[in-house]
């Protein structure tokens, strides 16, 4: 009934077979446990059918039938074919094909072995049923059951969630040539350049998202996200791409409800927002050179993008708060009358708050003075666009 692979059909991994017993590497960069009995692949994929096994499929009945919009039952459930996708910092989640009336329904399924990815699956599984219920959307996965198993005294934490079918992970890289590109890693057509484009669009599409999920009420954001960990994915959509953000680590407030409370000024949350959009920005930027060597820094055709994606976001909010306030004209207004210095002052000081030995400060020093120059251009060109509309 279960059938277990590493990444794809053509890898199949066999029960006591030299996978089977082969140490489970607990990190992304496939270090396995230096523990005397470590977890094994054998291990991971029993942990996984040990939970959706689990009262006699009650979880993951109910997920298959909130997933296909279809009442299933236990006895229609015919297998499953779990394929591990990858090492991450927190997680090594796989695909579960669940086969139900000669019908497939597919799955992510999150797996957590290391107290950081525990800690972190529990904010994150928060996080996402508290998003997906607050602002309903189509941008992050919905999630539908979690739970924990034990093997060899040890906790694995597992979170069911939607799968985003079709959409890949991407990274910068460098041709021989030494120009910079977008690969988008497909498993099934091969990797490919994403054109120049859709560079732009993708951009767009990543910051609208995130700004979507910004609170400038309570300066709630989506924190720890990164290029480099793979935590947005493209898929080709005919000439379009779409872009989705698969993993939420937590979304809160950096203030307390008290702190909030005292800075209940416009001024003061129009001041939050500019920086909130100035980091998003450089962020937006950095990424591992083909998703594990070292870090690049994206062509100034990212700014574009990311300008006009903000904007959008911002206009998803209406009129947030008691107070009726339009957040898309007063942060145009706002925006507009700012200079290029000030933009430079706080991006500088933005940078020089990043942790020193993290391996991406460096290049954001390096790029952060030529980035607020394309960033500004940009942004005259745009609030000078609105205001011209604005007055028509």
């Amino acid at each position: 009934m279960f059938q277990f692979f590493l990444s794809d059909k053509a890898r199949i991994v066999k029960e006591n077979g030299k996978e089977w017993q082969h140490p489970f590497p607990v990190t992304r960069d496939y270090k396995a446990p230096s523990s005397p009995d470590p977890i094994l692949y054998g291990d991971y994929f029993s942990a996984i059918r040990q939970f959706l096994e689990k009262d006699n499929y009650d979880n993951l009945v109910s997920s298959v039938s909130l997933a296909s919009g279809k009442n299933v039952s236990p006895e229609e459930i015919e297998g499953f074919s779990v394929f591990l996708v990858k090492h991450g910092e927190y997680y090594h989640p796989s695909k579960v094909e669940v086969s139900f009336s000669e019908e497939k329904q597919p799955f992510v399924l999150n797996v957590a072995v290391t107290d950081s990815g525990l800690n972190c699956m529990e904010k994150e599984y928060e996080s996402l049923m508290r998003l997906n219920r607050e602002k309903p959307n189509s941008y992050i996965p919905d999630v539908y059951t979690k739970g924990s198993v034990f093997r060899k005294n040890k906790k694995i934490s597992m979170v069911l969630g939607e799968w985003f079918e079709d959409y890949h992970e991407f990274h910068l890289s460098v041709s021989k040539n030494n120009e910079k590109a977008i690969i988008v890693w497909d498993p099934v057509l091969g990797n490919y350049v994403l054109p120049k484009k859709h560079e732009k669009e993708l951009y767009r599409q990543a910051t609208k998202i995130l700004t979507f999920f910004y609170n400038p009420v309570t300066f709630s954001k989506i924190n720890s996200w990164h290029h480099a960990a793979g935590d947005f994915v493209i898929k080709r959509n005919g000439r379009d791409i779409d872009v989705k953000l698969i993993t939420v680590r937590n979304h809160e407030s950096p203030f307390t409800e008290e702190d909030r409370n005292a800075h209940e000024d416009i001024g003061i949350k129009l001041d939050a927002l500019f920086v909130f959009f100035i980091n998003m920005s450089i962020r937006m930027r950095l990424d591992r050179k083909d998703g594990t060597g070292e870090f690049l820094w994206s062509d100034d055709s990212a700014a574009e993008g990311m300008v006009r994606g903000f904007f959008e976001g911002v206009e998803t909010w209406g009129n947030i708060g008691e107070n009726p306030f339009s957040w898309m004209d007063g942060f145009t207004y706002y925006l507009s009358r700012q200079k290029e210095e000030a933009l430079r002052h706080i991006a500088h000081d933005i940078v020089s708050s990043y942790h020193p030995a993290a391996p991406d400060t460096p290049v954001a020093k390096q790029y952060v003075g030529e980035h607020i120059r394309v960033l500004y251009k940009e942004i005259k060109n745009l609030t000078a666009t609105q205001d011209e509309s604005n007055t028509i």
